[in-house]
C-alpha cells in the first residue's frame, strides 16, 4: 500500500462562533497541525469524555497560529500573535480555534478521492 502525504491541508482563515455577528470579527489564521504535532496533542486525550483537554487545545491552538486580525489589548492596540499574547485570548475562542485546528488537520473523504 502507497503512503499519501498529507497534502492538500493549507492554512485558512477561521472566526470563532461568537465573533460571526461582529462588525470587525476576530479572525485567526490557523495551519494544518504535522503529524508530530498532532502526536503531541493526542497525548492530551481525555478518554473519560472523549475529546481533547483544554490543555491539548490550547497548545494545537499555539502550533497552529500564523496570524489573527482585529484583536486588541485593554487600550484598543493591535496585538501581535506572540505566545505571549496568546495568553490574553479568552478560552473558549482559544478552545474553538484549538478544535479546528485539529479538524483541518486531517484530509477528508473527499480531499483523499482527490489527491
Amino acid at each position: 500500500m502507497a503512503i499519501k502525504a498529507l497534502t492538500g491541508l493549507v492554512p485558512e482563515w477561521f472566526t470563532p462562533s461568537s465573533e460571526k455577528e461582529a462588525d470587525s470579527p476576530a479572525r485567526f489564521k490557523l495551519k494544518p497541525l504535522d503529524s508530530m504535532q498532532i502526536v503531541e496533542i493526542q497525548n492530551f486525550h481525555d478518554e473519560t469524555k472523549g475529546a481533547v483537554k483544554a490543555e491539548g487545545l490550547y497548545r494545537a491552538f499555539e502550533l497552529s497560529l500564523i496570524d489573527w486580525e482585529n484583536v486588541f489589548d485593554a487600550q484598543d492596540r493591535r496585538l501581535k500573535p506572540t505566545r505571549n499574547n496568546i495568553k490574553a485570548i479568552p478560552i473558549e475562542i482559544i478552545a474553538e480555534c484549538g478544535a479546528h485546528a485539529i479538524t483541518i488537520s486531517y484530509l477528508t473523504e473527499d480531499d483523499e478521492k482527490n489527491s
